[in-house]
């Protein structure tokens, strides 16, 4: 079988002294190139990032609570070396084009999306094949959780035209999944109803995706989850790897979740003018 296995090599530990460089050098040696580690290392980003609000400087030796954080992080990210995972996306025994799958997700830290490739088998049930993935930790600046949400939106319309402009694949097409109400309902109207930050974000993901292909899902159901809050190397062969329970359901067994967004954060990004 073809597999991809990825390789973490461990720094000497014979220097005890941990810093905010030796931290970025440790992490740095996770060559990820399609993201699917991406989950594993939003959460040494995150840290990295708390490490920079404290004012740490560049060689300043770690405080003992935090080196004992981030050598458990280090420990497991040793465990990389026995993750795995077929290379192929189109199962042998496929009868119909794939669907494409994006879920985006945000919460206060990160942000990301996630793509796989849904297909038809056989003997009618389905499987599902990881594509990619894209993490961003949260900017400094607090965004509204809205606005967060839109901006893994953004990430999940980009992952959609790097995908269709690379793969050689019929897709039959594609489906964005999020929970956020108000992100869908954002994307549904025309952009220049909205104040310039939701304007040129809602325009930029109405230029490469369809607002018709958007649908939102309960957050339960949601693999961005796993994007924008970071799992343990243990989880990635699970739902990350797999895709969600729903995806090898018939589409009209898929959950739906009919909320309506809040009214007031509609109104708080509409153009008074």
């Amino acid at each position: 079988m073809n597999l991809h296995r990825y390789v973490a090599n461990q720094e000497d530990s014979g220097n005890p002294k941990l810093t905010k460089r030796r931290v970025l050098s440790q992490v740095a040696r996770i060559f990820d190139p399609i993201g699917f580690e991406t989950v594993f290392l939003i959460r040494a980003k995150i840290g990295m990032q708390h490490l920079w609000l404290q004012g740490i400087d560049w060689d300043q030796e770690l405080s003992q609570p935090m080196q004992h954080q981030w050598m458990k992080l280090f420990q497991e990210m040793s465990e990389l070396n026995s993750v795995s995972f077929s290379r192929c996306l189109t199962p042998a025994d496929a009868t119909r084009d794939p669907i494409l799958c994006i879920f985006s997700d945000a919460s206060e830290e990160a942000f990301g999306a996630c793509a796989s490739f849904r297909w038809q088998l056989i003997d009618g049930t389905y499987d599902v094949r990881f594509i990619a993935a894209k993490s961003r930790v949260a900017p400094l600046k607090k965004l509204t959780t809205p606005r967060l949400e839109l901006q893994a939106a953004v990430i999940a319309s980009c992952l959609y035209k790097t995908i269709t402009e690379q793969t050689r694949l019929e897709i039959s097409k594609p489906i964005f999944l999020t929970d956020s109400s108000i992100v869908l309902a954002w994307i549904q109207k025309p952009a220049r109803r909205f104040k310039p930050f939701v304007s040129n974000r809602v325009g930029e993901i109405q230029s490469t995706t369809d607002p018709s292909h958007w649908r939102h899902i309960p957050g339960e159901f949601n693999v961005g989850d796993d994007v924008s809050r970071g799992i343990s190397v243990k989880q990635l062969t699970e739902r990350w790897q797999h895709g969600p329970e729903f995806l090898y359901s018939p589409e009209s067994e898929w959950p739906q979740d009919t909320s309506c967004p809040d009214r007031t954060e509609l109104v708080k990004e509409e153009c008074t003018t």
